[in-house]
């Protein structure tokens, strides 16, 4: 049974209340010890005699001080015993005695509960896989008991397993904790900041991995859905490692999916985050010098340092900019902003893309120590050309050039980084639909068009692939032929071109003159020109990476030319020849050599026969006859026909795993 006793000092209509719920059976196992009012005239006195409930006045005003007013107040309180005290508009302080009676256990659960409640809540959001501040926060925030003690200490005291001395305690404990709480919420910051100092760089890096990867697993994606069921992965992962944006403007890149992914707040962090770390690396000498020298910083670095990018994030509420701070140090916060956020854009990206290949692409190694950053900084100098549009990315398919042509390499070359293979094609595009639109709209202005080859110069799996990839009847309505100019020294590929597509090719072959030189590049010009004047042939699709060639296209100048390249083989000289002469260019690594995996497998067959009949060829008879004779074994016809059954015809062909054959015979 819970004693309550109820301190009033007016009408008592909550008093009221609580006898009416008493008696109802609201509340239950309850009895009401008695009622002590400050007022002889209160009157909830009568409201406790009509019920029988044991009453009583005591006032500060019937006694010479307060603390003989305190001193009985507390000997009439252990008269009654209670487990409950409610305070139902009673106008008096509570002695500090009835306080310091239980001071010693309060104070002790007080700290215990604190402490426990900040260190355990934190640790568990820690483990749920928050970052370090909303842990600490969390934590600091949930350090009250709470009013559902009452009840559970309620409960217990009933149940008889939780002596009455403990509720009082209870009730302190939580007023006082829960007076605290705003106090908890404002030091989290400070904690945090603290934590930031004194933990070693290994576990903060460790810290920052496992909550990253807690929070990718738990990370609900909604897929959005574009024409044909294709994404435009590249133009993202572009947007987000922060490609300039004159790439997209170029059209090299989605422009369209640059103007959304910028009205992404999260996106826009990441981006402008990436963009100020990739002017760091690139720039890294001279910011240091410019520190160092000129007592510079970041926001006055504008020929180095995006200066918009530091605008957009201080309006998103990210201050970069600190006074006097090393330039590792930025470099460090920067990643480990990068590191706390990049979770944020996992849903930007289709659901079917593995997130924890994606993630490290933004992750710069070991980056959150300064020797992490020095070594991330040598090695992204040291292979610039591999990384994408010369931008840092964490890229390991060294000689894969760019992996921003398409979305199919770039989703290929990225599972292969991971021993993995992606198998389903039809979710990404194999081309930039402005790389597709520029041939169409080269071939609807065309009259008659031919695709002219160099075959020294030009991939065939890559030209294949473009024609795979573009629509057939566009092609067949306007393209004549394909003329390919040859050499004994080049690919055997271009010999089964014919057999995978309805265009004529037309294979002119050339023999050398010298071993490193023959007239291809003579003899293309004048075929072109044939072409234009005898053909009425309009519009060419030049294929080569090769210069050679490109002194015809001026000299034709009622003719129309569209050059296509290859991105590892045509330099940057080359690429800007061609655009301050308005020659419009494509690359063929646009285009997923994926889809020319049946020519690949034609011409490999082809070359493989070939070469092993240059290699076996003999016949069994002339050899088993030269061996009766060497061993002058006389047989039997019969005996020869049998020998010949038994050994020769089950005769096999063995290959060890550095590829040696042998020639096994058999045995029926």
């Amino acid at each position: 049974m819970l004693n309550v006793v109820v301190l009033v000092s007016g009408g008592g209509t909550n008093l009221q209340a609580i006898i009416d719920a008493v008696e109802n059976g609201t509340i239950t196992n309850t009895k009401i010890a008695g009622v002590i009012s400050n007022n002889k005239n209160a009157y909830a006195l009568e409201r406790a005699k009509k019920h029988g409930i044991a009453n009583c006045c005591i006032s500060p005003k019937d006694y010479a001080n307060r603390a003989t007013f305190n001193q009985k107040f507390l000997e009439k309180m252990d008269e009654l015993n209670p487990d409950l005290i409610v305070l139902a508009g009673f106008l008096v302080v509570i002695p500090p005695e009835m306080i310091a009676k239980y001071i010693i256990p309060i104070v002790v659960i007080i700290l215990v509960t604190l402490v426990g409640k900040l260190v355990f809540n934190s640790i568990g959001m820690l483990l749920s896989g928050q970052s370090l501040p909303n842990a600490v926060s969390s934590g600091f925030a949930l350090a009250q008991i709470g009013e559902f003690a009452f009840i559970i200490a309620s409960f217990g005291i009933n149940l008889g397993i939780i002596d009455e001395y403990i509720y009082p305690i209870v009730v302190a404990v939580s007023v006082i904790t829960t007076f605290t709480t705003p106090f908890c919420i404002k030091a989290a910051p400070i904690f945090v900041g603290w934590l930031d100092k004194v933990l070693p760089e290994s576990a903060k890096e460790k810290l920052t991995r496992y909550t990253s990867e807690e929070q990718a697993e738990e990370t609900i994606q909604k897929e959005i859905d574009y024409p044909n069921s294709t994404y435009m992965v590249v133009s993202k992962i572009g947007y987000l490692i922060g490609v300039p944006k004159e790439i997209f403007d170029r059209g090299q890149l989605d422009g369209e999916h640059y103007a959304k992914m910028n009205q992404n707040k999260n996106a826009r962090i990441i981006r402008n985050l990436c963009l100020i770390r990739n002017g760091i690396e690139q720039n890294y000498t001279k910011i240091s010098a410019a520190f160092y020298h000129d007592i510079k910083n970041l926001h006055t670095l504008p020929q180095y340092i995006d200066q918009e990018a530091i605008r957009q994030l201080s309006q998103d509420g990210i201050q970069i900019i600190k006074a006097n701070y090393p330039l590792d140090k930025y470099v460090m916060d920067i990643n480990r902003e990068i590191a706390n956020r990049i979770n944020n854009v996992k849903s930007l990206l289709p659901i079917w893309m593995k997130w924890n290949y994606v993630r490290p692409l933004f992750i710069m190694p070991n980056g959150t120590k300064p020797e992490g950053v020095k070594a991330a900084g040598n090695e992204y100098n040291a292979h610039r050309g591999d990384y994408p549009f010369q931008v840092y990315i964490n890229w390991g398919g060294r000689g894969q050039g760019n992996i921003l042509f398409n979305d199919k390499k770039f989703v290929s070359l990225l599972y292969e980084e991971h021993e993995d293979c992606f198998q389903d094609m039809s979710k990404v595009t194999d081309a930039g639909n402005i790389a597709k639109d520029g041939i169409y709209a080269f071939l609807n202005q065309a009259q008659q068009a031919a695709i002219v080859v160099d075959c020294e110069n030009s991939d065939p799996y890559k030209l294949y692939a473009m024609l795979n990839n573009l629509d057939q009847n566009a092609l067949l309505s306007k393209i004549s032929k394909i003329i390919l100019f040859d050499d004994v020294h080049a690919s055997s590929a271009w010999e089964v071109l014919n057999e995978f597509t309805e265009i004529p090719v037309e294979r002119i072959l050339l023999q050398r003159v010298k071993e490193d030189k023959s007239f291809l590049d003579i003899r293309l010009s004048v075929g072109v020109c044939k072409e234009f004047y005898q053909n009425q042939i309009d519009s060419f699709i030049l294929a080569s990476s090769d210069s050679d060639y490109w002194g015809l296209i001026p000299t034709l100048e009622e003719a129309r030319f569209l050059v296509l390249v290859e991105e590892e083989k045509v330099s940057g000289a080359i690429r800007h020849t061609l655009e301050d002469a308005g020659i419009t260019y494509c690359y063929l690594d646009d285009f997923c050599t994926g889809n020319s995996n049946q020519i690949k497998e034609r011409a490999l067959l082809k070359e493989l026969r070939q070469r092993l009949e240059e290699e076996v060829n003999f016949n069994i008879r002339d050899i088993l006859r030269e061996v009766y004779e060497v061993t002058r074994a006389d047989m039997a016809a019969g005996e020869k026909d049998q020998f010949y059954a038994r050994y020769i015809k089950p005769m096999h062909i063995e290959i060890d795993q550095d590829g040696e054959v042998y020639l096994r015979l058999g045995e029926k």
